[in-house]
């Protein structure tokens, strides 16, 4: 896309239900580099038009790029209103792309690959806040801080005793998925098979628990949190 007045129409039809089975969400493409109007809609289905924002920039998240001696100046963007989520791109000076991705996979410009941990890292702050923001705006009560989505399915005895040793101040969430593997689940189409049982045990690990205990780590539900927004 250019920098004009581009205008771009995208028609969807939406599905009858927001309970969708696996591949039957609707896709929305993403831009980059785009400047100018998106024009929305959906046909079918109980659903309004979503209010699309093309380039929100988080304004707070300029930041330099370092690899091997040189440097780039680069800012975030969130890209909203084209899927349940926001699409975050990293642009230059220029506006054009330099960066995209997070944990899972990321691409970033050739040559500056060195540079990716500290955008993700950077990322991953301003996703945070945007979050805790809304939820605040909302009155949704939330933890301060929200751990486990790297660890997905590889969480490991002495990476949860790492975790434990370095929480800081506040309500912290790890996300985990303990369970055992019963007929049922193996029927299902998630990866996460064997490292249900694998969690369990370490989350019951005597070791586990002293740690906790002397860590004067204090175990709690959402029902505390609520109590103390």
């Amino acid at each position: 896309m250019g920098f004009g007045n581009d205008t771009v129409n995208t028609v969807t039809v939406a599905p009858g239900s927001k309970v969708l089975p696996p591949m039957a969400a609707a896709v929305l493409p993403t831009f980059i580099n785009f400047s100018g109007v998106i024009n929305t809609g959906f046909t079918g289905g109980r659903f309004t038009d979503p209010a699309v924002q093309a380039g929100n920039q988080l304004a707070t998240l300029d930041r330099t790029a370092l690899a091997d001696g040189k440097s780039e100046l680069v800012t975030l963007y969130a890209i909203t209103g084209l899927d349940f989520s926001p699409s975050y791109v990293w642009l230059d000076q220029k506006r054009e792309m330099f960066a995209s991705g997070g944990v899972w996979q990321s691409v970033v410009r050739e040559g500056w690959e060195a540079a990716m941990p500290d955008l993700v890292k950077a990322q991953q702050d301003a996703v945070h806040q945007r979050a805790r923001e809304q939820a605040e705006r909302a009155g949704i009560a939330a933890a301060d801080y929200f751990c486990g989505i790297a660890q997905t399915g590889e969480l490991t005895l002495e990476g949860l005793k790492k975790f434990l040793k370095s929480l800081p101040e506040g309500a912290t969430e790890l996300m985990c998925h303990p369970g055992y593997v019963d007929a049922a689940l193996k029927k299902t189409a998630t990866r996460l098979q064997d490292s249900r049982r694998k969690e369990l045990e370490i989350l019951m690990d005597t070791g586990i628990r002293n740690l906790v205990a002397s860590q004067g780590i204090r175990l709690i539900d959402y029902g505390f949190v609520i109590q103390e927004a």
